[in-house]
């Protein structure tokens, strides 16, 4: 499993950074105002390699985006290069979650998108949003991102609503090659900068399921 926030050396005594009340006890959650600019994520190489991992993969965020704002969560490129070989966007002006990628039976840039609509359901202790604390809880996204590799999937988990599973381009899975850098929270060049507050960024290397999620609700969704 690989950490984003830790690889990234990130908290409160990070300039541009400043730690806010997330939804969970168990990490540490931080605000990232506009001046935050560490966005090279180290070790790219081992991102590369679980987002090629043979069985699939899942990337897991926990954040509170600002309203009506374009942001990148998480963006793979080669070297001078501004197109993505894997990017993850939210779009909260249009209301979509947007994946680019490629793969590695053609040399096209493709796009899966999910609504990013807030859930009826709410998310229990002891892992996630306390029930009796809405201010706490208020405008924070539980989203997974979960490939299957077998089944040629990426399915959407948010929140608490019904997964959302929808099929990838291609037969052979992710093309990203092993030098390729990794921005955190934005393209490179400083565009579609996220601006908000992130409590987790992971990647497993492996497809999880509903109850490994990392949140559990109220009812069964």
């Amino acid at each position: 499993e690989l950490d984003i926030l830790k690889l990234l050396n990130v908290s409160s005594l990070t300039p541009g950074v400043s730690e806010v009340l997330g939804p969970t006890d168990n990490a540490p959650a931080y605000k990232f105002r506009p001046g935050y600019n560490n966005v090279l994520v180290p070790s790219p190489g081992s991102i590369a390699a679980v987002l090629t991992a043979p069985t699939g993969f899942t990337i897991v965020f926990i954040y509170r985006q600002h309203r009506k704002s374009l942001g990148t969560l998480l963006s793979v490129h080669s070297p001078g290069r501004v197109t993505p070989w894997f990017q993850v966007t939210s779009n909260l002006r249009t209301g979509q979650l947007v994946v680019h990628y490629r793969v590695i039976s053609d040399s096209k840039l493709h796009q899966n998108s999910w609504a990013l609509q807030p859930s009826s359901v709410q998310i229990q202790k002891p892992n996630s949003i306390p029930t009796s604390d809405i201010k706490r809880g208020n405008g924070w996204t539980h989203l997974a991102l979960v490939y299957n590799a077998s089944l040629g999937t990426l399915t959407l988990y948010l929140d608490c609503q019904i997964p959302k599973q929808q099929p990838v381009a291609g037969t052979h899975g992710f093309h990203i090659p092993q030098d390729a850098l990794v921005y955190f929270r934005q393209e490179p060049g400083f565009k579609k900068k996220f601006l908000g507050s992130m409590q987790v960024v992971k990647i497993k290397p492996y497809p999880v399921t509903r109850q490994d999620i990392g949140w559990t609700c109220s009812s069964a969704a």
